[in-house]
């Protein structure tokens, strides 16, 4: 199993930014848009084999706010990407569970994502929100 570890260096951060464009089928750019590192407040973390990044998540610091209580730390997680070679071999589970280790360290205690799979994502901890009049979600 490879070792998760938080990706800073700029060439890591663009082996995320290929597969994720890989993964996505990003032809036109788009995902490059939503991950700028020179903008990007989070932490995107991943797993390597033989310095090839081979899985990745971004962990993407918000605030939360709940019946007008403000700036409850918590992470959004996004772009999800695993090179089809290692795909079912628990990386991202790996990534995950680390992640959300280093979040509740952080004082994180919530976490949101758009999950291709419910099932997958719930052995996290995480669940639908149900029912919702509105939410509203802005930029820190």
């Amino acid at each position: 199993m490879s070792e998760v570890e938080k990706l800073t260096n700029p060439e890591d951060l663009k082996q995320y930014s290929n597969l994720s464009r890989y993964c996505f089928f990003d032809r036109e750019g788009w995902s490059d848009r939503m991950f700028r590192p020179e903008s990007f407040r989070g932490t995107v973390y991943g797993c390597k084999e033989k310095g090839q990044l081979m899985s990745g998540v971004i962990s993407h610091n918000m605030a939360f706010s709940y019946w007008g209580t403000g700036g409850i730390a918590s992470s959004g997680i996004g772009c999800v990407v695993s090179d089809p070679a290692v795909r079912n071999e628990g990386q991202i589970r790996e990534i995950m569970t680390g992640l959300l280790k280093d979040n509740y360290g952080d004082g994180k205690i919530l976490s949101f994502l758009y999950p291709f799979s419910y099932r997958f994502y719930n052995k996290f901890g995480y669940g639908t929100l149900g029912e919702g009049v509105m939410y509203t979600f802005s930029p820190p």
